[in-house]
């Protein structure tokens, strides 16, 4: 098939006839060109597909590993300098409640590392149970346990434990005993039991 060049714009139904025999149309756009373009699947095209493959995994984890240390610091030195708003600056910038920032323990309003406010549309009830997907530092799940009373409950989940520990000691100084939290990574959340 040589370096011909395909427009774009077309979809690869149109153009899947003419590929190459043992070729394969994985895609429309720019992907299923490219395969067109390559040709067949060989032994060395596996094995460097597999070492994109492994490159991206460790590409994922140190990702992860540097997420992970910079909200360590925000947990342990929330009065760092960092690339995010935090704290009350950004508590206040995504429309938290003053009073609810005044009555929640310091450190878990200068740890606040979050990128909106769930309580502006979440009309939590009394007696509900909340699962907070990135807890945090636990500014949102002190807020949450205020709302669903002594009836309800906050379970916590972050992948830092730095940020677990930072939660759990804030919600005992609000005293939200019921508010918790664990560190585990949001693929083995925890689930209801069923039956």
């Amino acid at each position: 098939m040589g370096s011909a060049k395909l427009p774009f714009g077309r979809g690869m139904r149109n153009l899947a006839p003419s590929a190459a025999p043992g070729s394969r149309c994985l895609a429309s756009g720019a992907w299923g060109h490219y395969s067109l373009l390559m040709g067949p699947v060989t032994k060395r095209r596996k094995r460097q597909m597999t070492d994109t493959v492994d490159a991206q995994a460790s590409l994922e984890a140190e990702l992860k590993g540097e997420i992970l240390r910079m909200y360590e610091e925000v947990a342990v030195q929330p009065d760092g300098d960092f690339h995010f708003f935090h704290g009350r600056t950004a508590a206040e910038m995504f429309e938290y409640d003053r009073e609810l920032l005044d009555r929640a323990p310091p450190s878990a309003v200068a740890s606040f590392a979050g990128v909106g406010n769930p309580h502006l549309r979440s009309e939590l009830q009394p007696g509900e149970t909340v699962l907070d997907l990135g807890s945090g530092a636990g500014l949102d799940g002190i807020i949450a346990a205020w709302r669903v009373g002594p009836t309800g409950s906050v379970i916590g989940v972050d992948l830092n434990p730095a940020m677990c520990l930072r939660a759990k000691s804030n919600a005992e100084l609000s005293g939200t005993c019921r508010a918790s939290a664990s560190a585990t990574s949001r693929r083995r959340t925890p689930r209801r039991p069923t039956g």
